[in-house]
C-alpha cells in the first residue's frame, strides 16, 4: 500500500491555510481526481489499523474536515 502522506508532506508543510477559504482554493497539488464538477483531494486520513475487527465506511470528508486535517498535520509535522 502506497502511503500518500509521503508524497504530499512538503506541500502540507508549506500550505498557507489562511489562503484556502473555500474548496475551490485547495491547491492543485492535492488533486487526486476530477470528474466533471466533482473532485477528490488528498486528505491525511490514511491511518490503517491492520488488527481492526470492524471497518466503518461512510461519506468522504468535506472541506471543513480537509482543512482541519491539514491544520493538524502541519501541527504534528512542526512537532516532529
Amino acid at each position: 500500500m502506497e502511503i500518500l502522506f509521503d508524497r504530499h508532506a512538503e506541500a502540507i508543510r508549506h500550505l498557507d491555510l489562511a489562503a484556502v477559504a473555500t474548496a475551490a482554493d485547495i491547491p492543485e497539488s492535492f488533486l487526486l481526481a476530477r470528474e466533471g464538477r466533482y473532485s477528490s483531494h488528498y486528505i491525511p486520513f490514511e491511518s490503517v489499523n491492520r488488527q481492526a475487527r470492524v471497518v466503518v465506511v461512510g461519506i468522504s470528508p468535506g472541506f471543513v474536515q480537509w482543512k482541519n486535517a491539514m491544520r493538524e498535520a502541519q501541527r504534528r509535522m512542526a512537532l516532529g
